[in-house]
């Protein structure tokens, strides 16, 4: 697991972890290794990627649905629904699951189409669970970037003709899922971190027409939020790699603010 130390004259030590999540926990249970642990251990404040302590329910449902009590159907050209049904379809035969089928879906577009990608078995490794577990235990204080509100809030901005023309790229969820999840899961695996941040671009297309908003603004936003944190306590930080690298990434923005980012691990 990559790790840096962040550091500023006149404040404590703090610890960026990178993670994701599509790793299996089976067989993998050394990735947080020793040095991890003894910095997760040290620190007194736990942050990770969503405020879960000031997230709101109903908000963050209300940037999901699409309003009026209308359905995917209702919204989508015939051509387009006739993709997704498709798409549903091929991936149920393919794949045993209870995916709901679109007509009476009351989600956005993207938001169905992520319910498919990023479903998994419980097999995975959680880091942010297993952390926010021992954090609680030990009472450590718990922070989070953004609440799921805000971040819904953010994907929900993306255009309809931006998610139809994800849903075409996708072709077959299973293989799409595939692809990608073994993609990232090797580049990690071999430090190759960028190409991680670069897969997010290509294979989910809408990142690239909403960069500023979906990357530059949230890095912006998330070094200020914990900006006066860092300063005043040591904290041990998880936030999924693609967040680290590329144009304007986090770790660039806590350079700005004048701290000190060193890769230990």
């Amino acid at each position: 697991m990559p790790l840096w130390e962040i550091s500023k004259l006149n404040s404590p030590k703090s610890y960026l972890a990178g993670t994701i999540n599509n790793i299996k926990s089976k067989g993998n249970e050394e990735v947080i290794n020793k040095v991890v642990q003894e910095k997760f251990d040290s620190a007194s404040a736990f942050i990770t990627q969503i405020d879960i302590i000031n997230s709101d329910f109903i908000l963050s449902k209300n940037q999901v649905e699409i309003g009026m009590n209308k359905t995917l159907k209702d919204i989508l050209s015939e051509k387009d629904f006739s993709t997704l049904s498709s798409l549903r379809d091929d991936w149920v035969q393919t794949k045993k699951n209870q995916y709901e089928a679109p007509d009476s879906v009351k989600i956005k577009l993207l938001f169905y189409l992520q319910d498919a990608l990023f479903q998994n078995d419980g097999k995975n490794l959680f880091f942010e669970q297993i952390w926010m577990q021992q954090a609680m235990a030990t009472k450590k204080e718990i922070l989070g970037f953004e609440t799921y509100q805000k971040h819904y809030k953010d994907l929900a901005q993306i255009t309809l003709p931006e998610q139809i023309e994800f849903m075409n790229s996708i072709k077959n969820v299973e293989k799409f899922k595939t692809e990608f999840n073994d993609a990232v899961v090797d580049y990690y695996f071999s430090g190759e971190y960028e190409k991680i941040y670069t897969e997010h671009l290509n294979k989910f297309n809408y990142n690239k027409t909403n960069y500023g908003n979906l990357w530059v603004k949230k890095h912006r936003d998330w070094a200020t939020t914990i900006d006066p944190i860092l300063d005043s306590q040591s904290c041990f930080i998880s936030l999924e790699v693609q967040h680290l690298f590329g144009k304007e990434n986090f770790i660039d923005n806590l350079l700005s603010k004048g701290y000190k980012v060193k890769k230990i691990q």
